[in-house]
């Protein structure tokens, strides 16, 4: 067996050597995506490049990317930061009856703590695009423009990566939210927190790669 690529998927299994001195695999080559293959690409931002090459204007098409990002980012940032403020006005004594003392004090404390990691990643996803978006206008040429991006890279989407962990947080957060100030149950919560849980790490292996 041999690994050869097609385009940008791996195959791996047996081949054949045609009359033309070609490889070409006995089997179909042609293998749908997997389902945490769309996840790490969507994630990674490589997306977010398709058509640079092509495009008639580099320098537009870059700042619409991060005028994007900074916006949504600026908007979950008003709901994050409400949230924080408003933390210690919730109904904590139909919590502290629900879970007695001791869980009520880890809720809220958890409660405040990722209201407080979402709105610093929201202002750090919204400062990394407006910077990207200020250094862009100081670039005079499209072959500038294209410089930079090229220089610049996947950390071009960095805005976007934050923003990406920020928006996973605040579903944990809200989660959390339903589950102490509600009548749902134990396992709704852990259920809740298993999969905002995932999608968080998925997000951060993202980030740090």
């Amino acid at each position: 067996d041999q690994v050869i690529m097609v385009g940008a998927m791996p195959y791996q299994g047996p081949y054949s050597l045609t009359m033309t001195s070609r490889l070409v695999p006995t089997q179909s080559i042609v293998k749908p995506p997997k389902f945490w293959q769309h996840l790490y690409l969507m994630g990674m931002a490589t997306w977010l490049k398709l058509g640079d090459a092509d495009a008639e204007d580099t320098k537009a098409q870059a700042n619409n990317e991060q005028v994007n990002v900074s916006l949504v980012a600026a908007l979950f940032l008003t709901v994050t930061s409400s949230y924080l403020i408003s933390v210690d006005e919730f109904d904590w004594d139909f919590a502290l009856a629900k879970w007695g003392s001791a869980s009520t004090f880890i809720w809220h404390e958890t409660l405040m703590a990722l209201a407080l990691i979402t709105s610093i990643l929201h202002v750090l996803s919204t400062l990394v695009s407006v910077v990207i978006l200020m250094i862009n206008g100081e670039l005079g040429s499209e072959a500038e423009a294209a410089q930079f991006q090229k220089m610049m890279g996947l950390r071009q989407s960095l805005g976007y990566q934050f923003l990406m962990v920020g928006v996973s947080l605040t579903g944990l957060m809200f989660s959390i939210h339903v589950a102490v100030f509600s009548y749902a149950g134990f396992w709704s919560l852990i259920a809740s927190m298993v999969v905002f849980a995932v999608a968080t790490a998925i997000s951060l292996l993202y980030t740090l790669l």
